[in-house]
């Protein structure tokens, strides 16, 4: 989701809820911080070990993504080896419905 996207459901969420132009403000910013919270809240540091048994996506510092998993067991070696910056369990990223 593209920030814009996220501002403009702040913007949609804001106005059906809140009753001053003052409200409608803390409101989208409030939104916006929160998505933004979620969409960071699932990436790990490279210096953290995944769990075994999990898909990855991991993030190089060519801004490549890669798919880890699920024998985890060598991730420290395959994270100097492709520059891994970061990394996120898969189904922590497939939203709850």
């Amino acid at each position: 989701m593209k920030k814009k996207q996220i501002k403009q459901a702040a913007e949609r969420y804001a106005e059906s809820i809140a009753q001053s132009d003052i409200k409608k403000g803390y409101s989208i910013d409030d939104f916006m911080a929160g998505a933004h919270w979620r969409m960071n809240s699932v990436w790990h540091n490279v210096s953290e070990a995944p769990e075994d048994r999990r898909m990855l996506l991991c993030v190089s510092d060519f801004r490549l993504p890669l798919i880890c998993g699920p024998d985890n067991s060598g991730f420290a070696l395959t994270a100097r080896r492709f520059d891994i910056t970061r990394w996120a369990y898969i189904d922590d990223l497939i939203p709850e419905l």
